[in-house]
C-alpha cells in the first residue's frame, strides 16, 4: 500500500529518472539523470502546488522524492529550489542539493541543468570529483544558481509549459 502511494506521489510530482525496478529505492544506471518539473505538481504530502514561477520570493520548495533513486550507493537526498531575487530585468533561482552515499568515500561528477519544455538547456552548473561519504572532510552541499532574463523566465512558463531541473550524477572510479 505504501509503495503504491509513493509511486502515485512520484507520478503526480513529475519526477523522472532512467530506472530499473527496485524495492524502496530504484537502482539507476551510471550516469544517473533525474528530472524534476518546476510546473504544476503535488508536494510530498499530496498537496497541489502552483507552477514555480508563482513561488514566493525567498521561500524554498523541497523535492524529497529525488531520494528514491540510487546509483552505485550515491543518491540525491534532498533538492530544494527557491527564487532568491526577482526584478523587472532578471529572475535568480537557486537549486540546493544534499548528496549522500553508503560508501565511506565516493567521487562523483555532478551537473545541475535548467532545461526548457523542449529539452533545450537554459543554464547549468557542474562539479568535478565531488567527494561524498562519511570519511569525506571536504563535502560542501552544492548550489546551482541560474540568472534568467525576466522575458525568458516568462517564456519558460507560457501556455502551461514549465522548465525542469536535470540532475546528473556520474560515478568516478
Amino acid at each position: 500500500m505504501v509503495g503504491l502511494l509513493i509511486g502515485t506521489l512520484f507520478t503526480l510530482a513529475q519526477v523522472t529518472a532512467s530506472t530499473v525496478a527496485g524495492a524502496s529505492r530504484t537502482e539507476v544506471a551510471d550516469p544517473m539523470a533525474i528530472e524534476v518539473s518546476l510546473g504544476v505538481d503535488v508536494d510530498s504530502k499530496g498537496q497541489p502546488r502552483e507552477p514555480f514561477d508563482r513561488q514566493p520570493l525567498g521561500k524554498a520548495r523541497a523535492y524529497p522524492e529525488v531520494d528514491r533513486y540510487v546509483c552505485d550507493q550515491a543518491r540525491v537526498r534532498m533538492l530544494t529550489v527557491k527564487k532568491v531575487a526577482e526584478t523587472a530585468a532578471e529572475v535568480d533561482v537557486e537549486a540546493s542539493l544534499t548528496l549522500v552515499t553508503e560508501w565511506p568515500l565516493q567521487d562523483i561528477d555532478l551537473t545541475v541543468a535548467l532545461i526548457d519544455s523542449q529539452g533545450k538547456e537554459v543554464g547549468h552548473k557542474s562539479w568535478n570529483n565531488l567527494t561524498l561519504g562519511a570519511w569525506s572532510r571536504s563535502y560542501v552541499p552544492p548550489k546551482a544558481e541560474f540568472k534568467i532574463p525576466a522575458a525568458r523566465w516568462t517564456e519558460l512558463f507560457a501556455n502551461g509549459s514549465a522548465p525542469k531541473l536535470r540532475i546528473t550524477v556520474d560515478i568516478q572510479e
